[in-house]
Order: structure tokens, then C-alpha cells, then sequence
């Protein structure tokens, strides 16, 4: 983190920096008790104060998973290291390690798209290239998912909660549209856009909850500014008739699911609702 030159080649450094990330990792979790007592775990400053320590390890841990896992595998790494930061936190009621989980997603896609974006990057020839893309989407669905993997006892979700749940939902759409965008022959790639565009909408019909509503707008709308974009800049005089009408037919579609489908209710609705 220093910049200095020779700091991350240091006798024991991995050691120091795992034990570094360990120590702040309880702390932050005996740091979120102590707040969950004093606040109730319910306000936004209670979320923000809690996840700092979890966030500020997960970086850590991001550092030495970069280091060895290499550029190619460390955002699959990380995904797998999100997974275990959003179980330990169902497990030990710790929202803010699922918060650090979205955090390590995040680094993570960010990770791959440097990779992907660099000249004549390996990345884009891999072999395993679509199922580690795969992967990582299914790790942003399960750390989404996590949130909901909650106690009777805990309180429901709030906004800063909802909030997380489609910023990782977010990554998942923006890793899916970014890697068809970069890697997919041009010939595709519009095609191959809307298609994955269309798969969120299709989610919103299996999963009717908000946030997948949310992440299919964002996810449609970026991917029809970033076509626009490079189909001007490929052919500045062309026809954008066909992108154009093409989102308008899926936001009609998307539009037609939010108001007709019900919205699912908070888990544990019933269950406060009788103890009013």
C-alpha cells in the first residue's frame, strides 16, 4: 500500500499481512457486537461504523490473493473468498461481513476488467474464460442471497442492506455485459448484449424481488448507452434505429413484469406482525 519499493518483498510479509487482516476481521466482529447492543443493528451508522474493519481486511486479504493467485485467477479467487465472507457472516450474524463479501466481489471485477482491457490480454483467449465468468456471477447471487439467510431473532432488512444486495447484483450484470462487450467477436456482440440484458428480465419473472427489478433496468439501460456509444464511434453517420427500438421493446417488456408481477415481501413480515 506504501508504494515503497522492496515492501512487499520482505521477510514474512504474507505471514504479517494474513495475521494483520485475521486481527482486524474479529476485532470488526467484536466491534459490530458491541455496536448491535448500543444501537439496535438497524441505522445506517451502525451499518457503515460496523463494515469499516471488515472492508479494511478484506483488502488485506485481496493483496495477498492477487499475489499468488496471479491476474488471470484472482478474481475468481476472490469470488470464492466472497463466498466464505458472506458464510461466516450468516453464521455468525455478522452483516458486516457479508458487507466485506460485496466489498471482495468488487475488487474482484475490478481485477478481471483490468485483466480483460490490457493489449493482448490472456485473459480474453482463456479456455476457461465464460465459466469463471460463471462463477463469479453465481458468487455475486449467493452473497446476494445471503442477506436474506437470516434468524427469526435478527431484525429485517434495511436500506443499507438492500442497498448491498444490488450493488452485488450489479457487479454480477456489469461482469456479464463488460466480458460480452470486450470479448465477444463484434459481429455478436450487439446481439449478445441484448440476450444477456433479456436474461435479467427473464430473472425478474423467477425472482420477483426488487432489487432483480432494479439490476435489469441499470443493466439494460448501460448496455444500450455502451452499444450506442460504440456504434458511433465505429460508424459516426449510421442508423441507430434498430438498438434504439430493440430497448425499447425490452424496457416495455421489463416495465410490463414490474407492474404485473406482485413484489415479495420482507422475510419475516408474518412473524413481526403477530408479535406487534
Amino acid at each position: 500500500y506504501t508504494g515503497k519499493e522492496g515492501f512487499a518483498e520482505q521477510p514474512y510479509f504474507t505471514a504479517y499481512t494474513l495475521l494483520l487482516a485475521a486481527y482486524t476481521f474479529v476485532g470488526g466482529y467484536r466491534g459490530e457486537r458491541f455496536l448491535a447492543r448500543i444501537s439496535g443493528g438497524r441505522s445506517t451508522d451502525y451499518h457503515a461504523s460496523a463494515a469499516v474493519p471488515y472492508i479494511i481486511a478484506t483488502g488485506s486479504a485481496a493483496a495477498i490473493v492477487y499475489r499468488y493467485a496471479g491476474q488471470s485467477q484472482a478474481s475468481v479467487a476472490l469470488a470464492a473468498l466472497a463466498l466464505v465472507l458472506a458464510g461466516l457472516g450468516v453464521a455468525l450474524r455478522a452483516t458486516g461481513l457479508k458487507f466485506s463479501a460485496v466489498t471482495a466481489l468488487a475488487v474482484g471485477a475490478g481485477v478481471w476488467f483490468y485483466t480483460l482491457n490490457q493489449t493482448g490480454s490472456a485473459l480474453a483467449q482463456h479456455a476457461w474464460l465464460w465459466p469463471m465468468l460463471l462463477a463469479q456471477a453465481a458468487a455475486c447471487i449467493a452473497v446476494e442471497r445471503s442477506f436474506f439467510w437470516r434468524r427469526e431473532s435478527e431484525n429485517p432488512l434495511g436500506p443499507t442492506e438492500h442497498a448491498a444486495q444490488v450493488v452485488a447484483l450489479l457487479i454480477a450484470g456489469g461482469l456479464g455485459a463488460g466480458t460480452l462487450s470486450l470479448a465477444t467477436p463484434p459481429g455478436w456482440r450487439t446481439v449478445l448484449v441484448f440476450a444477456h440484458a433479456f436474461a435479467w428480465i427473464g430473472a425478474c419473472v423467477l425472482l420477483v424481488d426488487p432489487q432483480f427489478r432494479w439490476t435489469a433496468l441499470l443493466v439494460l439501460l448501460a448496455s444500450v448507452t455502451w452499444l450506442a456509444y460504440i456504434q458511433r464511434s465505429a460508424v459516426p453517420g449510421g442508423s441507430m434505429v434498430v438498438l434504439v427500438a430493440t430497448a425499447a421493446v425490452l424496457l416495455a417488456v421489463l416495465f410490463a413484469i414490474w407492474f404485473i408481477l406482485p413484489h415479495r415481501s420482507l422475510p419475516g413480515g408474518p412473524h413481526l406482525a403477530a408479535h406487534k
